[in-house]
């Protein structure tokens, strides 16, 4: 009732009617029939993941609606821009020969390190579409490993607001965050996932990998070395929940074991090296892509097994993410002076641009439907190619109009060099009207 705002991140995971009934709670609690009870709403998450368990997309809901929407841009997650240029195609459904060959080959760098998989330290996780996969998977490597077995179990307590008294709860009612399971057992050399913000300056985070070195069995406490060479002891963490005037807590060693983990596990996580299976195993529309997304870079990919049929994209989703965010366009031309523009940048992001100072060429271009009016920039910009490249990088449109009078110009040139072809079209347009 006192809520404010409230924040659901990994919105795809919301069906439509969890999302309604959600509603009508927040309206009746509150004695008000906007949204959610007039609770401030912030959504985060990405419709083109995994779709919601037993329930339709929230965006066919008719409540899903009038919402403000801001898209980022920017790839934080990816230093390597050739393969965040795949994922974004992957996402929408769009895989080209390419990228089934740059996959490919990341196929083949699994089978060579199948031969000395066993000489690595840190292993990469294996990404499973089916649970049952992931807990044979996990089971038999630590059966495989020697000495002796530390059994976790996590202690599960509620405590009333104002109240000193802790009693324990029924783990079946699921109130308490069930991200770590309520046992797990761990021995010294056992491959395990960190599961929470640990030290974002140090590296470690949701889904660091790493490798127990030790045991302390008296105090139930694990030392680990994570793939950053980062070593340190854990003891439990204490995950939190509210509900009215109760406090819901799970304590328990913040990891799992890290041989395997399922796609819908892994969402929200980011993997420094995995390998994935996108064989015939793969079941629902954009479950590659949220498999494949989660590992930072080509080089810390292996892929098992590998099938076209598996690089699908749900085609609604796809349909509403395009009314959500039109195709983006840049139109450019060269009629006026090319002064150096300092905010070239921060325009250039989710716009199109027209480079002209002609009104009768913009009304022309708004006419015939390829930029909108107040998408209108008046500066043109000298930019070398090195920042040309940047400004494309952070918001790579699909079409680029290249407006001009007599032979292209130099300027144009450059945009052939640093334009990845199989994402955005080049469209050259030779004017010989005065406007």
């Amino acid at each position: 009732k006192n809520t404010d705002i409230l924040i659901l991140d990994e919105v795809s995971m919301l069906g439509k009617h969890h999302f309604e009934v959600l509603n009508i709670i927040g309206q009746r609690l509150r004695g008000n029939k906007e949204m959610f009870g007039g609770i401030k709403l912030l959504f985060c998450g990405d419709l083109l993941q995994l779709p919601p368990i037993n329930d339709e997309w929230i965006f066919k809901s008719h409540k899903f609606k009038n919402w403000e929407t801001i898209q980022f841009t920017e790839p934080r997650r990816y230093p390597d821009l050739k393969y965040f240029e795949i994922l974004q195609r992957l996402r929408v459904g769009e895989t080209t020969k390419e990228d089934y060959s740059a996959l490919y080959k990341r196929f083949i760098e699994y089978r060579k390190i199948m031969d000395n998989i066993d000489d690595l330290v840190i292993k990469p996780t294996i990404v499973f579409s089916k649970k049952s996969d992931v807990l044979n998977m996990n089971e038999k490597e630590l059966r495989k490993l020697p000495g002796k077995t530390l059994l976790t179990c996590s202690i599960d307590t509620k405590q009333k607001t104002g109240e000193d008294e802790i009693s324990f709860i029924d783990r079946k009612k699921n109130i308490i965050d069930t991200s770590v399971p309520e046992k797990t057992e761990f021995k010294i050399g056992a491959q395990v996932i960190l599961k929470i913000n640990y030290d974002i300056n140090l590296g470690l985070c949701n889904g660091s990998r790493g490798v127990i070195t030790d045991i302390n069995f008296e105090t139930t406490q694990l030392k680990v070395k994570f793939k950053n060479n980062e070593e340190l002891w854990f003891g439990t963490h204490e995950w939190k929940s509210q509900a009215e005037d109760w406090t819901y807590k799970r304590t328990q060693i913040p990891f799992i074991l890290g041989y395997a983990i399922t796609v819908h596990s892994c969402q929200g996580m980011t993997l420094d090296c995995a390998v994935i299976d996108l064989g015939y195993s793969i079941f629902l529309p954009a479950q590659a892509y949220v498999a494949l997304s989660r590992v930072r870079t080509l080089k810390g990919l292996y892929i098992s097994k590998i099938a076209e049929k598996s690089f699908q994209a749900d085609e609604d989703a796809v349909e509403y993410m395009e009314k959500l965010f039109p195709e983006k366009t840049w139109a450019i031309m060269t009629s006026f002076d090319e002064e150096a523009c300092e905010d070239f940048l921060d325009e250039v992001p989710n716009k199109g641009i027209i480079k002209t100072n002609s009104i009768g060429f913009v009304n022309f271009l708004s006419e015939a439907g390829k930029i909108e009016p107040e998408r209108l920039h008046k500066k043109m910009c000298n930019y070398t190619e090195e920042q040309l490249y940047n400004v494309y990088r952070k918001d790579p449109p699909q079409k680029i109009y290249l407006f001009y009078e007599g032979k292209v110009p130099e300027y144009f040139k450059k945009f052939n060099n640093i334009v990845n072809k199989e994402y955005t079209q080049i469209i050259e347009w030779q004017i010989d009207v005065d406007f």
